[in-house]
């Protein structure tokens, strides 16, 4: 099953100092069920190819 979550707030940035031409910071702020939720999400978005940091 996919996980999935309510997201609040998404901001972005293409100006931090490290990123390539084309890349961009987002920030999500997402409601989850919980801690075992949260850790499942993190590991879906870096299955998936996202850094993820928090």
């Amino acid at each position: 099953m996919r996980n999935v979550s309510n997201v609040v707030d998404v901001a972005h940035s293409r100006i931090a100092g490290s990123l390539l031409v084309g890349d961009a910071v987002v920030a999500l702020s997402l409601e989850t069920r919980g801690a075992q939720h949260c850790a499942e999400l993190v590991a879906d978005l870096d299955a998936a190819g996202y850094l993820v940091t928090h």
